[in-house]
C-alpha cells in the first residue's frame, strides 16, 4: 500500500501540483473571471438573440399576413407554430441573460493567486505529514531515503528533487 500511496503522490507532485501547471491554471481562470471578459460574452449573446428574434418577429408578421388573406393552409398554420416557438424560446434566452448580468465583485487577481498558491502549500503539507506517518506505520519510523517532501519544494519555484521523490 505505501508503495502505491508513494506512487500517486509522486505523480501529483510532478504532473499536477507543479508550479507551472498552477500558474497555467490560474491563468487561465483569471481571464475566464474578468467581469470585462463576462459582459462582453453575454452581450455578444445578446445582439446574436435580438438579431434572430427581428428575423423571427417578421417570420410571424408576413405568415400571419398570409394567413388573414385566406392563405390558412395547413403549411402556413404549421409556420406560424413554428416561428411562435421560436420567438417564445428566443425572449425566454434574453430573459435568462437579463438575469445573468455580471455581478460586480471584488476582482483582485493577485490576492486569488495568493490563496491559491497557500491552499497548495497547505495540501502539500498535509500530504508530507502522511507520509511521515506512513514510514512510522512502516516500522521504522524514519522517512525513506531520497523522500523529498513537496513542502520543501514549494509551488513558487519548479525544482525537482534528484532521485526518487515523493509527495
Amino acid at each position: 500500500m505505501l508503495v502505491a500511496d508513494d506512487a500517486i503522490r509522486e505523480l501529483l507532485a510532478n504532473e499536477v501540483v507543479r508550479p507551472k501547471v498552477i500558474e497555467r491554471a490560474l491563468d487561465l481562470v483569471m481571464e475566464e473571471l474578468r467581469p470585462d471578459r463576462q459582459a462582453a460574452e453575454i452581450e455578444t449573446r445578446r445582439s446574436s438573440d435580438e438579431r434572430r428574434l427581428a428575423d423571427v418577429r417578421v417570420r410571424l408578421a408576413n405568415l400571419t399576413e398570409v394567413a388573414a388573406q385566406g392563405g390558412a393552409v395547413p403549411s402556413v398554420l404549421e409556420g406560424l407554430q413554428v416561428a411562435d416557438r421560436d420567438r417564445r424560446e428566443i425572449e425566454g434566452r434574453l430573459a435568462a441573460l437579463d438575469r445573468q448580468v455580471p455581478r460586480p465583485f471584488a476582482f483582485n487577481p493577485r490576492q486569488m493567486r495568493a490563496d491559491v498558491r497557500a491552499y497548495v502549500r497547505q495540501w502539500q503539507s498535509l500530504t508530507a505529514d502522511n507520509v511521515r506517518e506512513d514510514a512510522r506505520a512502516a516500522g521504522d519510523g524514519a522517512p525513506r531515503p531520497n523522500h523529498v517532501p513537496a513542502v520543501r519544494r514549494g509551488i513558487d519555484a519548479d525544482v525537482r528533487a534528484d532521485g526518487p521523490a515523493a509527495i
